[in-house]
């Protein structure tokens, strides 16, 4: 906390001489993704593991747990500014064709490239918000820079016809 200096937190420490830390509310608001994900993985409480894991519409909170762990990875990627695009990861979310929502059907990818980790967030950010404008974002990148082939991040033949990816939100 004593990194942080959002206005809020530091208005805080003004204000309020104890407790030691800000409330929980406030603190997961200055919390790392990174921080967030070690938190989850901490609790010792399964049934609010699966409650949460839930309100992401995921099947088992073992899902959302390697999936925060595998997407720390790719934001520390992006906010190093590492070559992603043909990345290969050690840490790789685990998928399932048994989600609550729309998601893929075609499982015939390496696992260690980009894509898995975009068929992630693309998912989750459609359970968080249905409006969300990732999907049509990330192929609008795609069509600015034809020479990057979608191949060399894992994309399956077909990816674009996915469920996931076919869904335009507006």
């Amino acid at each position: 906390m004593s990194r942080c200096r959002d206005e809020f937190i530091l208005e805080h420490f003004r204000k309020y001489d104890s407790p030691e830390f800000p409330p929980s509310w406030k603190t997961l608001e200055v919390a790392s993704f990174g921080t967030l994900s070690k938190l989850y993985n901490n609790m010792n409480d399964f049934n609010l593991m699966k409650r949460v894991a839930r309100d992401f519409d995921m099947p088992q909170h073992e899902y959302l747990r390697s999936w925060l762990e595998s997407l720390t990875i790719v934001r520390n990627y992006c906010a190093h500014h590492a070559r992603l695009w043909n990345a290969h990861f050690a840490v790789r979310p685990k998928i399932t064709s048994r989600m609550r929502q729309r998601w893929i059907t075609n499982f015939n990818f390496p696992i260690d490239r980009l894509y898995p980790q975009l068929c992630c967030i693309a998912y989750w950010f459609n359970s968080i918000d249905p409006q969300n404008t990732f999907v049509q974002d990330f192929k609008s990148l795609l069509s600015r820079y034809p020479t990057v082939q979608p191949s060399m991040m894992g994309f399956p033949r077909g990816w674009e016809n996915e469920p996931l990816w076919k869904h335009a939100n507006h």
